[in-house]
């Protein structure tokens, strides 16, 4: 300890409040998960909570250790350390608060992604006015701690060296997974993955993919298939697949031309991360490309339109994939309240004046997400009355969805209405959403959360494919009914296996057909 007494270090009371004020959220975290999980006391879960605070600690020691050596920089060192670590720490305590469940890693890419629209709707939909309450109580906490006057002495700065010393071979060789823990090294973490799998996707993107992996079974046909994502619509809440509220009056009409899958589940439950785990797949380790790659090189005209002004301008999976095709629009980039109306508008004009004998068209829903009265107009608000056990808001919360629900049937509808009129081509129209919403269905929740899983609501998705008569009397198909889960992400198999394509990416065993 001579080294120390050299140093001449002095003590800042401070260092313990600053300690409170950066960690405490992250114990209080630690706690609450484990109270959260725990069902019953056992003796694997009690050691794992022990090395989670155990390493914690560790952690939030060495991060203090350069205050005791910095002179001019601590009040910088200061600021960083607060940056760094206070704002994760109190999002994963929010969502806890909120959602009574841990943070997701995949909550930072959607996060990450956020601009004002989405902001408002996460606002209006989560945000209670008691809430401010609780976080002003929060800051008046984290002023309580800064203003404490907490001493520590030399023994005690003495005891933590020679604790690290000791600890040091443990430090070198222990788990990792402990650390990670920690919101800001997750928040880190998730970011470093997602841009890997963003740069894999960008850098495939300026090269063509490789003509030999695609044989295509038929060249000639005149062809026109539509491709229709859904946003946030669930299964459960649609008439088409048994729920009690006639949300799908026109779709059901017309249930007999539908092949109608009644047992697909989504393993993601947000729109990037659900959509970039179907549309894309793996090259190599570097290398990451998309089914509208599959589709230029096989000779179809392939056009994207979106009525989601999210993806337009920000640099997101999505945003590359509908940019590969070879028309994009984004009908609604600045006013989001457009409903899907002007889906159809532009959509009629599109095959309309279809010059091409091979084209696909994906259309990106704004579908029943959230807020969802702001998803129909007011010839669409036919359901007001539901008693729900979780109160007034949630009933009039859950007749909204139904309500967007019951709009979204009628575009639906539209869109295989326009096609009919196009008998010299084999027409398709695939639709699937990228995953569902839970609406206090068995519990006080609405959204979608993948920290939430497993919930068959948020799951559980609607997936059909309307053919044309040309295009039945050229694909055989098996109406077969599923017992097994289907997974969303082989619908891509099946897509390329209805329209003839045979790709070493997505083989046929995983089409839906078979």
């Amino acid at each position: 300890m001579a080294i120390i007494k050299k140093l001449n270090l002095k003590i800042d009371p401070i260092r313990i409040n600053i300690f409170l004020i950066l960690f405490a959220p992250i114990f209080i975290i630690d706690i609450i998960t484990f109270i959260n999980l725990t069902d019953s006391i056992n003796k694997n879960l009690i050691i794992h909570f022990v090395l989670l605070i155990f390493w914690h600690c560790i952690f939030c020691i060495i991060i203090n250790v350069p205050f005791y050596f910095l002179k001019s920089f601590k009040n910088l060192f200061l600021v960083i350390l607060i940056f760094l670590i206070s704002p994760p720490s109190f999002l994963e305590l929010y969502h806890l608060f909120v959602f009574k469940v841990n943070f997701h890693e995949s909550s930072y890419i959607t996060l990450g992604h956020f601009n004002s629209e989405l902001a408002y709707d996460f606002f209006f939909t989560y945000i209670e006015w008691y809430h401010v309450f609780y976080l002003g109580f929060y800051i008046v906490c984290l002023i309580f701690f800064y203003k404490l006057k907490i001493y520590l002495k030399i023994k005690s700065i003495k005891f933590m060296f020679i604790f690290l010393i000791l600890l040091s071979p443990l430090l070198i060789r222990f788990n990792l997974s402990y650390i990670t823990n920690i919101p800001t090294i997750r928040m880190i973490k998730a970011w470093i993955d997602f841009n890997a799998s963003y740069n894999k996707l960008k850098n495939a993107s300026n090269e063509p993919l490789n003509k030999n992996t695609i044989l295509i079974k038929n060249k000639t046909r005149k062809e026109l298939h539509i491709i229709v994502i859904g946003e946030s619509t669930s299964a459960h809440h649609m008439s088409l697949y048994g729920y009690k509220r006639k949300t799908n009056p026109l779709l059901s009409k017309i249930k007999n031309e539908l092949i109608l899958f009644t047992n697909v589940h989504t393993e993601k439950v947000h729109t990037i991360e659900s959509l970039q785990d179907i549309l894309t797949f793996s090259i190599n380790n570097k290398k990451k490309s998309s089914i509208i790659d599959i589709l230029n090189i096989s000779g179809f005209y392939t056009c994207w339109l979106s009525n989601q002004p999210y993806f337009e301008k920000s640099n997101t999976p999505v945003t590359i994939i509908s940019k590969r095709s070879k028309y994009s629009k984004f009908i609604n980039p600045i006013n989001s309240i457009a409903t899907d109306y002007h889906v159809l508008k532009h959509f009629r004009k599109l095959i309309k004046k279809n010059e091409h004998k091979k084209q696909v068209i994906f259309v990106h829903l704004k579908g029943t997400h959230t807020p969802y009265k702001k998803n129909y107009s007011k010839k669409f608000d036919k359901f007001k009355n539901i008693n729900s056990k979780f109160g007034e808001k949630a009933g009039l919360i859950i007749n909204q969805y139904d309500n967007s629900v019951l709009f979204n049937d009628y575009i639906v509808y539209q869109l295989i209405k326009n096609l009919k009129f196009y008998k010299d081509f084999s027409i398709s129209l695939t639709y699937f959403s990228d995953h569902g919403d839970e609406v206090y269905d068995y519990r006080f929740f609405v959204g979608h959360n993948q920290a939430l899983l497993p919930s068959k609501y948020m799951t559980n998705v609607p997936c059909f494919i309307w053919l044309n008569n040309k295009m039945k009397n050229e694909y055989s198909y098996s109406k077969y009914q599923f017992k097994n889960k289907l997974k969303l992400r082989h619908i891509t198999n099946t897509l390329l296996d209805l329209y003839q394509i045979d790709c070493i990416y997505f083989p046929k065993r995983f089409s839906f057909f078979k």
